[in-house]
């Protein structure tokens, strides 16, 4: 899955469900990388997308369906 469309599928999630970045990203990592990650400029570790995934309630396995 490229960088900006997992990033596009986060920042729906997140704006689905009412949240903001600082939301998310809270003890995970600072809300201008949540930014680059919405918005395809920078690739996230597999620790940190799992974690960012699992705070919106999804799974690496839904995305993969996306």
């Amino acid at each position: 899955m490229q960088n900006y469309k997992l990033g596009e599928y986060i920042r729906q999630r997140r704006l689905d469900l009412g949240l903001t970045q600082e939301q998310v990203c809270a003890g995970i990592c600072e809300s201008v990388t949540l930014s680059r990650f919405e918005n395809g400029k920078q690739t996230p570790s597999r620790n940190r997308i799992n974690a960012i995934l699992q705070r919106l309630g999804l799974r690496m396995t839904d995305i993969m369906r996306w």
